[in-house]
């Protein structure tokens, strides 16, 4: 027996302290497919301690496994004067004047062998520098795609650097930006992955209009992301067995296609490639129960997606119902 949330995992008849669910073995599958987590490696981060910015780059990130490999640098239209002030809670950042529209930071990095990415950053502007941002993806090294679309995250302001400013000890943590990158496959495994941190428009931070002496700086720039372990065909979240949490994100892609949109279903074995479509769903119903090979476990039952649906409406009810007080 195992109890989650006060539901009960199991077969047969069982009761949890508060409450008692019998759920069928598809709905204890789910519940623990869908918990599963996998620890996250360091795939580049940036703290300019090391490198001391003085000049537009590239500078090598100072961790991670493609630290050697990956390269933060600026581009601006005009003449700017690149510099190392405090950082967030650290001795310097990447730091930069005379903003234009479209000029940017860049990371230059990798993720092959990697899924399940996130991007983090901590931003701050004077008050003649810039406020709005948004993030640019690039898979390879040319053309780049808006990330907003697919996380309102990655359209961000820059605050005013004040009350209190950037210093060596003390974080600011308004600052921090987090850009979830967890869905969107077409990121995952790219032996070249970009990211432009590109200003968008004229508005400075403290609401006037950005200055050539207005600076913005970075600091803390981490791409992070989770060691693929799966090639298993119909395996679409990569947990090394096909299964119901594969189900769900078929469900949360149906109808989206590769392209600007950056979606790929993972291990699709070829199957409709480019589009989420109804192959991919029968596909999965295939090799259901897989873990290797060609075929799926025949002694496994595939549920219906209608029965998945209200199997998660109901977990989702079980999971908000309060306790009932003890008397």
């Amino acid at each position: 027996m195992l109890c989650i949330g006060g539901v009960v995992i199991h077969k047969e008849n069982a009761r949890c302290p508060s409450r008692t669910h019998r759920l069928p073995w598809y709905a204890a599958t789910l519940i623990l497919a869908l918990c599963r987590t996998s620890s996250a490696d360091d795939i580049a981060r940036w703290t300019f301690e090391t490198s001391i910015p003085a000049a537009a780059g590239p500078f090598a990130a100072e961790a991670g496994t493609y630290a050697t490999s990956s390269f933060a640098s600026g581009l601006h239209a005009n003449a700017a004067t690149y510099s190392s002030p405090s950082g967030n809670g650290s001795l310097h950042s990447f730091s930069s004047d005379n903003w234009s529209v479209g000029d940017y930071y860049q990371i230059n990095t990798s993720s092959l062998g990697y899924t399940q990415l996130n991007l983090y950053l901590d931003q701050v502007s004077s008050n003649s520098g810039p406020q709005n941002f948004h993030v640019e993806y690039s898979t390879d090294g040319t053309t780049f795609h808006d990330l907003t679309p697919f996380n309102s995250n990655a359209t961000y302001n820059a605050l005013a650097n004040s009350n209190p400013a950037w210093n060596a000890t003390t974080p600011r943590t308004g600052d921090n930006k987090t850009i979830a990158l967890l869905q969107i496959h077409a990121l995952d495994n790219q032996p070249i992955l970009d990211f432009r941190f590109v200003d968008t428009t004229t508005l400075s931070a403290a609401n006037g209009t950005v200055g050539s002496s207005g600076t913005s700086r970075v600091d803390n720039i981490l791409l992070t992301g989770v060691p693929i372990s799966s090639t298993v065909a119909g395996d679409y979240n990569q947990n090394g067995v096909v299964d119901e949490a594969d189900y769900v994100v078929w469900r949360d892609h149906l109808g989206q296609s590769f392209g600007s949109n950056g979606y790929l279903l993972p291990n699709d074995g070829g199957t409709s490639i480019g589009v989420v479509d109804q192959a991919d769903y029968n596909y999965w119903r295939s090799r259901f129960g897989a873990t290797s090979g060609a075929g799926s476990l025949a002694s496994f039952a595939v549920p219906e997606p209608s029965t998945l649906l209200l199997l998660a409406g109901s977990l989702l009810a079980i999971s908000n119902r309060r306790p009932e007080k003890r008397k």
